[in-house]
């Protein structure tokens, strides 16, 4: 970000370069500010409101020499601020209260405000010593997340949309109901009861998440790793990870491709099959078998004998092998654990304790808007027990036991089929 000076400012004769140092009294009471996202944007400031906080853009404007525009030969300073952030640090200077800009998130704030010397909520005993910006009040009414919670569940809705729109487990159920191979109570050739099911609590302990949870390895768990599987096979076929290759670089390929999945932290859903033992999972129970092994054997012993001198480097070569590997799998335990804090609990989203006489919400409805997108028809919602609903996600069903009940939807796929 560039602070230019006014054009009434004195210029520099041609070839001259600009003093070292300008005078408080020489400058105007404003000048411009080009931010870094936005360069050949200037933004106007009030000179007098920085020197009230004695900030750093303050004392780097008055004693920095500045630079000097190729178009317009105006002067000017960099600093270090978003045109955002520009916005919330001087409106929060001239106003005494912190209030973000769009795009700016809480902790960006409070470390630009933290880089600029301008203090907020500092103890009372030192309240005489410097000028202070007040923190943002409490309450709905004034924004603090750098992204709306209405953002956060129309994308929520979409994600979920398209997980059931690529949920193998539905269309077996849906089959089966048309060939009647199976007698599931809940479901017809072209329409389905769907409970969405209560969200995972994680109770380690005193053990390390890793280990806690290769111990137990609940359902959720072992149908993530088997997804991180089945994504790690394709990344061996695009030539990007080698099968045996437990790198720091091949788990960040993997995270990588985890992240860009279009069904975000539910990207486990395409993978979740009513026969766990077919030919299209083995790959993916393989390494999640090598995962929870590796995280159970614990860490490897370091050699130090050796049979033969020459045995040494390929002793200490597998040693390496070994603790990658450990990594590797802790790592891969690890990201679930985040990727699990990180999902919406869409039990609670869609719950109906908070809908209208006729079961609407806001959320409801934008779950249906997105399912109709994709040929999938929301009929009615129920919040009483249905003879054995599709639970969604299937892997969260087991530690549902507690609450049988939930949201539950009923879904018409006859424009899908």
């Amino acid at each position: 970000m560039s602070v230019e000076a006014p054009t009434s400012t004195p210029q520099p004769a041609e070839g001259e370069a600009p003093k070292k140092r300008l005078r408080q009294s020489k400058l105007s009471t404003h000048v411009h500010v080009s931010c870094f996202d936005e360069s050949d944007k200037l933004q106007e400031i009030d000179f007098r409101i920085l020197q009230e906080y004695d900030c750093r853009l303050y004392k780097h404007i008055k004693y920095d020499p500045p630079s000097q525009c190729a178009h317009t030969g105006r002067l000017y300073w960099r600093t270090d601020m978003t045109r955002a952030m520009l916005q919330t640090f001087m409106r929060a200077l001239k106003h005494g209260e912190l209030s973000l800009s769009v795009g700016v998130s809480v902790a960006e704030a409070l470390n630009t405000f933290k880089y600029e010397g301008v203090f907020i909520r500092i103890p009372p005993s030192r309240l005489h010593e410097t000028k202070t910006v007040q923190d943002i009040p409490g309450g709905v009414g004034f924004e603090k997340r750098a992204e709306r919670v209405t953002t956060v569940v129309i994308r929520t809705c979409e994600q979920v949309a398209s997980a059931i729109a690529c949920w193998p487990r539905l269309e077996e159920t849906l089959d089966s109901s048309l060939t009647g191979s199976s007698q599931h109570p809940s479901a017809s050739p072209t329409c389905c009861w769907v409970r969405f099911a209560s969200k995972p609590h994680i109770n380690v302990g005193s053990m390390e998440v890793a280990t806690a949870m290769a111990r137990k390895c609940p359902l959720w768990m072992w149908q993530g790793l088997v997804s991180m599987g089945l994504m790690h096979a394709q990344l061996v076929r695009d030539g990007v990870v080698g099968p045996k290759d437990r790198s720091e670089d091949s788990y960040r390929a993997l995270q990588e491709a985890i992240e860009a999945n279009f069904l975000g932290t539910l990207f486990f859903v395409r993978d979740d099959w009513t026969h766990q033992g077919i030919a299209a999972l083995r790959k993916g129970e393989k390494f999640a078998t090598e995962m929870k092994q590796s995280v159970l054997d614990g860490a490897p012993v370091q050699p130090t004998s050796f049979a033969s001198p020459e045995s040494k480097d390929e002793e200490l070569r597998a040693y390496k092998r070994k603790c990658e590997a450990l990594a590797y799998a802790k790592g891969c335990f690890c990201y679930m654990v985040a990727l699990l804090g990180e999902t919406p609990a869409i039990a609670r989203i869609f719950a109906g304790s908070c809908c209208d006489e006729a079961c609407r919400s806001f959320e409801r409805a934008q779950l249906a808007r997105a399912l109709q997108a994709r040929g999938i028809k929301l009929l009615k919602w129920s919040d009483d027990a249905a003879p054995r609903p599709l639970c969604f996600p299937h892997a969260w069903s087991v530690t549902d036991n507690a609450e049988p009940k939930g949201a539950m939807c009923l879904l018409s796929f006859k424009d899908a089929r």
